[in-house]
């Protein structure tokens, strides 16, 4: 299969997906299916894993997916390091995402856990990563 045309469905694939944010995310301000995370208490929160598998199932996989899906499509078009610190970047968000989610302090919640929420689960990151690869290899190339 040609490399152009798995480029294009995958960030194709990609922008789709990115609009079920607020259906599947664990960010409660914004989505409606984990607003019972916002009564939870700390510990109730791990505690919603066993009473709420599949949202949590889904939430992960979805994460997962902005995660594993811009490194594989940097790594396409560019080169495996360049892939490989976009992926250390991606899993450092969703990392902390995850955890001020179970702390669930909702001051901290509430300053950062939307932020972080709406550029891991979108294909700004990926494009801005595109944008600075080309300008570095047009600066390259010009040097």
């Amino acid at each position: 299969m040609n490399k152009n045309y798995i480029f294009y469905a995958l960030v194709f694939g990609l922008v789709l997906l990115s609009f079920l944010k607020d259906q599947i995310t664990p960010d409660y301000l914004n989505s409606e299916h984990a607003a019972f995370l916002k009564t939870l208490s700390t510990g109730e929160v791990l505690k919603s894993h066993i009473t709420a598998p599949l949202f949590w199932l889904l939430a992960y996989s979805y994460s997962i997916v902005f995660i594993l899906l811009p490194y594989l499509i940097i790594n396409l078009k560019h080169n495996q390091k360049s892939a490989k610190i976009l992926l250390f970047i991606l899993v450092g968000l969703a990392i902390t995402e995850y955890t001020l989610i179970f702390i669930n302090d909702s001051f901290l919640y509430k300053l950062i856990v939307p932020k972080i929420n709406r550029y891991l689960h979108s294909p700004f990151i990926l494009f801005f990563s595109f944008l600075i690869l080309k300008l570095q290899q047009n600066n390259t190339i010009k040097n």
